[in-house]
């Protein structure tokens, strides 16, 4: 307190305010009036920081009174301004803080009582009721993914093995053995549209290639580019369990809460009602 009064007469000095005492019973020190609300030395004890120095003191000082100045002509204005119906905001208040209150006990309550596995069996039952919910916006696929240098020595064995249905396997080991560039998306579902921009041909009706052939091949100047599409799935289709997976696990979770949260409130009803605690008049 000793120290908060000695910045705010330094503070007084330097910006010539009058600084008087109250009556001798409060012993209070005057900093600012605004109408009839006074800001006191002792309602700004404690918010200048330990350690620092004397002219950033005044100036963290200064700055509280002036925010506490406009903030009580602000208050006057709307108190002015605003009917007594519009400033009475009691209910308002109350009603906020009721809504809070009972938002964090609910809160707490499924913290403690939600269980919180979802299992893939509820997904697939989920999926195979709602699937034709979970339609495409777009083409997707799985696929693989090749570009092969012009003049390469493995280009020949490469692409019989690529147009071979039986040598997936074999194509695979070939490929890391001689190190060929490619990307693999056969255990993630993604947009065709990403596989189409690696390609130097542009594809106009992507929807008719998916649907006419798994393999696809497009060469520039100095690349031969290979797709293997693996599976698909066009617009309009519903999408694969995989890809909406976590998707229906959250709607899962969100649906269990829901169920939890309204078996408490009918509980609590209940125990009430039961108890004599509820009178409808």
């Amino acid at each position: 307190m000793k120290k908060i009064q000695i910045l705010i007469f330094v503070l007084l000095f330097i910006t010539f305010l009058s600084c008087e005492k109250e009556d001798e019973n409060i012993n209070k020190i005057k900093l600012a009036k605004v109408f009839d609300k006074v800001l006191y030395a002792e309602d700004l004890d404690g918010t200048v920081p330990e350690g620092i120095s004397s002219e950033d003191s005044v100036i963290i000082v200064k700055r509280k009174i002036e925010i506490w100045i406009r903030k009580q002509l602000m208050i006057n204005k709307a108190e002015i301004n605003l009917s007594e119906e519009q400033q009475n905001i009691n209910k308002i208040v109350e009603d906020y803080r009721t809504s809070l209150l009972i938002d964090k006990y609910k809160q707490e309550f499924i913290k403690q009582e939600l269980d919180t596995t979802i299992t893939d069996s509820e997904i697939e039952s989920y999926y195979t009721l709602y699937h034709e919910s979970f339609k495409s916006d777009r083409e997707i696929v799985k696929a693989k993914f090749y570009k092969i240098p012009k003049g390469s020595e493995h280009f020949g064995k490469f692409r019989r093995l690529f147009f071979s249905t039986k040598d997936s396997l074999k194509l695979d080991e070939f490929v890391n053995e001689h190190k060929l560039e490619h990307e693999y998306f056969n255990n993630k579902w993604i947009p065709f549209s990403e596989i189409l921009i690696m390609l130097p041909t542009k594809i106009s009706n992507p929807k008719r290639i998916l649907k006419s052939t798994k393999n696809m091949q497009s060469r520039d100047g100095s690349f031969f580019y290979f797709v293997n599409i693996k599976n698909y799935r066009l617009t309009g289709d519903p999408k694969p369990i995989e890809a909406v997976k976590a998707h229906i696990r959250i709607i899962l979770y969100n649906k269990r809460k829901i169920e939890l949260i309204k078996e408490l409130e009918n509980n609590i009803y209940m125990n009430a009602f039961g108890q004599g605690n509820i009178k409808i008049y």
